[in-house]
């Protein structure tokens, strides 16, 4: 409930018309604990217009209301969060996790300086396997990768 109240507070004082139905597809989004997809939402609220899923879903995701998680097929999934909020997501069973901590700022400034970027903003998403995947496989839990 308290990510529904600071996402309608936050987009009203942004000038946003907060209509019925978008009131719906925030409430519904704060229902979930798990990431979702704008398909899902067509068939869960069949009485709210599919352009209106998706450019509240674009509103949201703009406003970092909503964390989008790319797949490797091209879609997206999307997860409440709270701006600057980051997502670790399993590469097999697609459960996303959402964290705060993030020690990019001297990275980005560095960043910044060597290409002429102005940097007003980043997003993270760390991808590997949650416990359940990796106890499911354990022959999949070393990435030599990442060492």
């Amino acid at each position: 409930m308290a990510w529904e109240n600071d996402v309608l507070r936050s987009l009203n004082e942004q000038g946003c018309r907060m209509t019925g139905p978008r009131r719906l597809i925030v409430r519904t989004i704060a229902s979930r604990r798990e990431a979702f997809t704008a398909e899902q939402l067509v068939v869960e609220l069949p009485d709210v217009g599919r352009a209106t899923i998706y450019r509240t879903l674009d509103m949201l995701a703009a406003s970092h209301w909503l964390a989008r998680i790319h797949h490797d097929e091209g879609d997206h999934a999307y997860l409440p969060a709270h701006p600057h909020q980051h997502q670790l997501v399993c590469t097999r069973c697609g459960t996303a996790v959402a964290f705060n901590t993030c020690d990019l700022d001297g990275i980005l400034n560095q960043l910044g300086k060597s290409t002429g970027f102005v940097i007003q903003g980043h997003a993270l998403e760390a991808f590997g396997l949650c416990g359940q995947c990796q106890h499911n496989r354990p022959e999949l839990r070393l990435n030599p990768r990442l060492g």
